[in-house]
């Protein structure tokens, strides 16, 4: 799976060496385990997620409005994969930005690989700002 977090320049970007270490990819799979009584009855036991490894981030090319992280997360399971970019807790950002919410849209992804052997690519994340409102 390929997916993109873009940034709006107007909006600044992390006070980190590089621009993906101020985020951090949360990835999930669906764990599907079934089992059979010594009877050969089914015995149920519902799917759950399972944390995977967070995928390889790297900065992309900028264009002329947008910063952008790229990330790269290879499953080789059939079943629904979970996306969640959040901001990294480590990292932090301009000054001006903390009179901001900073949020993630939309907040999470979820679906399949391609079972075709092609990438799957996940619609762009955006971070947006909007000001608190007292």
């Amino acid at each position: 799976m390929f997916g993109r977090i873009r940034l709006p320049k107007s909006n600044g970007k992390p006070l980190s060496a590089t621009l993906n270490q101020g985020f951090t990819i949360l990835y999930w799979t669906m764990v599907i385990n079934g089992a059979q009584s010594q009877g050969g009855d089914p015995i149920e036991n519902p799917p759950g997620w399972a944390a995977m490894p967070e995928p390889f981030k790297f900065d992309e090319q900028d264009d002329s409005d947008h910063y952008s992280v790229g990330f790269l997360a290879q499953s080789f399971s059939p079943f629904p994969q979970y996306i969640k970019p959040t901001f990294a807790s480590s990292v932090a950002w301009p000054n001006a930005l903390t009179q901001h919410y900073r949020s993630i849209e939309p907040p999470d992804w979820d679906g399949s690989e391609s079972t075709t052997n092609q990438w799957t690519i996940i619609p762009d994340f955006t971070v947006s700002l909007q000001l608190w409102s007292a």
